[in-house]
């Protein structure tokens, strides 16, 4: 897109409200970017929508008794060009048709009957509510005329202290918690609607304002109902901001009364009778620069315009981030849907997952479970905990070894070799035990290894039928790969069962030799009586220590080899085996996107558009003089 000079202070204002809408409609993040606008607050009865219908210039409010605005409504005012309005004319429109239609943000289609529009907007604040007072969903109305200014203003449900008859109980919070989360943002511009003829120091809406912008820096204050006071008062001293100071200035309007909404009196008979009634005012001749429903629009519109100019360099920041994550999304999607040759993106697609399968065991995951810590964690704590907490020694009785040892006797003398026999067969079957909790350890870290490989097909998503099939391979390939480890661990327990070796180094450490030697002498001046079984059963912890520690460091080596390191190396290539078949129906196949790809996509390469659009008019922006 080209420009030829820098965008005026409406389009400049338009271009803002466009991308507010578009981004809101495909995106749902135009609150993420925080753009400047204006939300008007008032009480109930402070004439908040006189003076809203009087800046739109049409009756577009739905009017009633008690809380009628019950959400948000945001208003985008924009001025028709002539050539929209020579098109609208060829569409053989009537004029009043022509010069001015209402969309809503939501529907397709346009109105030009504003009553219509005041139903519709009736009808969709019933669905926002429902059974609620209010509700936080905004209804995004844009009205375009020639007579428009280009504007967006939010008008937000009355304030109110108590909930009378047929309200909600603490839907006075409710209605607060709403104000306050539109008007908090810095750049919001907040328009304080209060009847002149009442108290300043109990204007609900000021107060509200104060407590996010104490210095009044972004606060307009609105005075309604000025021909109401009292006969020989006025509000010059709020308008001189005697009263209550503010940055932006105050301003003081006269709005239709009940009697004239009731006796139809137009618009623009309203703004006339505004007009003379200040200009007969005597009291008011030094303040015509902040009277009249006309200069509150150009206060309005100025105080936006430097808002959005201030915010310019924020707003870029935000749409270069936003620019940057499309462009991550459509990677992810695969950029503007063209694609390369099948074979060659399924061999892509598998390359993801592997790579996505081995950074969380190489601890180089970012966002993922760490899965290789898991593992390591059971192997150096869980596992050992176990296998120190076994204590096989303490279920051997003394009546147990007395009948082993009669057994082993036979028709021996030598109570020694008696004694090893039965120490043989204890230790035999404690070492059996060190067989389960090995098993539950490779049990443990096949799971882990199951999440792991759902946590990597996130990058297989995009197409459901190819990440199925893989994650089905890898269990089964998971399944075959911890075969091995159980029988390695069937081996090893086998082979420390096979021979029991009292020859070993550990055994004899620290002079439990001589203490054995000793031990067996006693029991042998005992007459062969074995009351007391504590010699075997320290001969059988003893031994029983050393296989543990083998079993303890052995075990987590070979499920590391057998089973991880496996994965790691193999997984690729076999994938690519069991997937890469011939055939253009099975390629087709697997690469089926998922049924909202194309959608998230076109969505996606739509915010891309608008954000790099408006990207090009900021970057022509010119400093402009308000």
């Amino acid at each position: 897109m080209s420009i030829a000079k820098p965008p005026s202070e409406g389009e400049l204002i338009n271009m803002v409200n466009m991308l507010q809408s578009n981004l809101r409609k495909t995106m749902q993040t135009s609150d993420a970017l925080n753009l400047p606008r204006i939300v008007v607050v008032g009480a109930q009865s402070a004439g908040k929508s006189s003076v809203l219908e009087n800046i739109v210039g049409r009756d577009v409010l739905p009017r009633g008794s008690g809380i009628v605005t019950r959400c948000p409504l945001v208003i985008h005012m924009s001025h028709m060009s002539d050539t929209e309005l020579a098109v609208r004319r060829d569409r053989d429109l009537p004029e009043t048709a022509a010069a001015c239609y209402a969309t809503f943000a939501d529907e397709d289609g346009e109105y030009t009957d504003f009553q219509a529009v005041r139903t519709r907007i009736k009808q969709k604040t019933d669905i926002a509510c429902k059974a609620r007072t209010v509700s936080r969903t905004p209804i995004e109305l844009r009205v375009t005329a020639t007579d428009c200014m280009d504007l967006t203003l939010v008008d937000l449900p009355g304030l109110t202290r108590v909930a009378v008859q047929g309200q909600a109980q603490g839907v006075e919070e409710d209605i607060e918690a709403l104000a306050l989360e539109w008007i908090t943002p810095s750049n919001t511009i907040i328009v304080t609607v209060t009847a002149a003829d009442t108290d300043l120091a109990n204007s609900d809406a000021l107060a509200l304002a104060k407590r996010v912008d104490k210095s009044g820096e972004r606060t307009i204050g609105v005075l309604t109902k000025v021909d109401l006071m009292d006969k020989g008062t006025d509000c010059t001293a709020i308008l001189s901001g005697k009263v209550y100071k503010l940055q932006q200035p105050w301003i003081a309007v006269v709005n239709r009364g009940q009697r004239d909404l009731e006796g139809g009196v137009s618009q623009e008979k309203s703004l006339a009778a505004e007009e003379r009634f200040f200009a007969s005012a005597p009291a008011y001749s030094k303040f015509l620069g902040q009277v009249g429903t006309r200069r509150l629009r150009q206060v309005m519109y100025q105080a936006l315009y430097s808002h959005i100019k201030m915010y310019l360099p924020e707003l870029k920041q935000h749409l270069q981030k936003l620019l940057a994550t499309c462009k991550k999304q459509l990677r992810e999607l695969g950029e503007d849907g063209t694609e390369m040759e099948p074979v060659a993106l399924l061999q892509q697609m598998l390359e993801k997952f592997t790579e996505a399968l081995k950074l969380p065991l190489k601890g180089l995951q970012t966002g993922a479970p760490p899965r290789g810590a898991h593992i390591r964690h059971h192997f150096d704590t869980t596992f050992v905990a176990t296998l120190e907490a076994m204590a096989p020694w303490d279920d051997i009785d003394n009546e147990a070894i007395k009948k082993q040892v009669i057994t082993a006797k036979g028709l021996r003398t030598k109570l020694f070799h008696m004694y090893e026999e039965v120490f043989e067969r204890f230790s035999r079957e404690s070492i059996l035990q060190l067989k389960q909790p090995a098993v539950d350890c490779v049990d443990y870290v096949h799971h882990e290894l199951i999440k792991l490989a759902q946590d990597a097909s996130s990058v297989l998503d995009r197409y459901p039928n190819l990440k199925d099939r893989v994650l089905d391979f890898m269990n089964a390939e998971y399944n075959r790969y911890r075969e091995p480890v159980f029988e390695y661990i069937d081996s090893l327990i086998e082979t420390e069962r096979a021979r029991i070796n009292t020859c070993h180094p550990g055994f004899f450490k620290g002079g439990w030799g001589r203490e054995l030697f000793v031990a067996l002498q006693d029991v042998v001046q005992a007459d062969d009586s074995v009351e007391d079984g504590a010699v075997v059963r320290r001969m059988v912890k003893e031994y029983f220590s050393i296989v543990r520690l083998n079993v303890q460091d052995t075990v987590p080596k070979a499920i590391m080899f057998l089973l991880v390191q496996k994965v790691m190396d193999e997984s690729y290539v076999h994938l690519i085996k069991e997937l890469l078949i011939p055939g253009e129906e099975h390629l087709n196949h697997l690469l089926l996107e998922h049924g909202d790809t194309l959608k998230r996509r076109k969505a996606c390469l739509g915010v891309q558009a608008c954000v790099r659009e408006s990207l090009e008019m900021l970057q022509h922006i010119r400093e402009l003089r308000v």
